[in-house]
């Protein structure tokens, strides 16, 4: 056995039995037997790939986003859409068009939340998508590793035409997801009419979702693309504010 990664698990492990207590170095280093400075240097380790959070200088550790992410958790989900609510809205109420929060689950993509305007005619989302062919779902994959990258293609394809008209190939998926990541934005107009774009939102570095706005052609106009990705990427930075704030991502009971 490796004895760092047992003294990791069992760091995680203390911390996960009462994840909404600030836990100190010294209680951590009196449950595992481990001396301060070893304790320390794992605990740093853990914090800087988010699977613990440092709550500030003199005080201690509770447990990060990591876990809630890799495990696919469903209060992370309602975490999420605790925090983007009011910029969500806010933008919504703005632009009066649809602003709308996206992850991705067993390679679909799965609507967090939706903001929708007041217009007669409005763009109806479902809860459950493509992993190819909603914006914020590309936007999201566009983050992928190589290797994470491939496992997905292998496990449902490549897109239909139906899906993304512009992808025949591995080598034009991997192209077309270069450039979204490299912009941090993605635009796409499908054959229904309706408009979309996305950026990303992060949290500590990762990114755990995509905002995005969808409209009918009928209402958008090319002087709105950079105004539009302007006020997005206001909104997801709010959202990763947010994100940051003592407690958000601890259950309430």
């Amino acid at each position: 056995m490796i004895q760092v990664i047992n003294r990791a698990l069992d760091i995680l492990e203390f911390i996960s039995n009462n994840p909404q207590k600030e836990h100190s170095l010294g209680e951590i280093s009196a449950y595992t037997g481990l001396n301060n400075g070893t304790c320390a240097n794992i605990i740093k380790t853990l914090v800087s790939r988010n699977y613990l959070e440092h709550l500030g200088p003199k005080k201690g550790y509770r447990m990060g986003i990591m876990p809630l992410i890799i495990t696919d958790n469903e209060a992370y989900i309602h975490l999420l859409a605790n925090a983007c609510r009011p910029p969500m809205n806010s933008l919504c109420a703005e632009i009066n068009e649809a602003v709308l929060l996206s992850v991705i689950r067993s390679n679909r993509r799965i609507l967090v939340y939706e903001a929708q305007s007041n217009h007669e005619i409005q763009v109806r989302t479902t809860p459950e998508q493509s992993v190819y062919k909603a914006t914020t779902a590309r936007m999201i994959i566009s983050s992928y590793s190589e290797a994470r990258l491939d496992r997905m293609i292998a496990e449902v394809g490549l897109p239909t035409e139906a899906e993304w008209p512009e992808v025949h190939s591995v080598e034009e998926l991997k192209a077309e997801l270069a450039e979204i990541r490299q912009k941090g934005f993605v635009m796409a107009r499908n054959a229904s009419d309706v408009v979309s774009m996305a950026v990303p939102v992060e949290i500590h570095g990762n990114m755990v979702a995509s905002v995005g706005i969808y409209l009918p052609g009928s209402r958008f106009s090319d002087d709105l693309r950079e105004p539009y990705a302007a006020k997005l990427r206001d909104c997801a930075r709010i959202i990763n504010e947010i994100g940051l704030k003592k407690n958000l991502f601890v259950e309430e009971h």
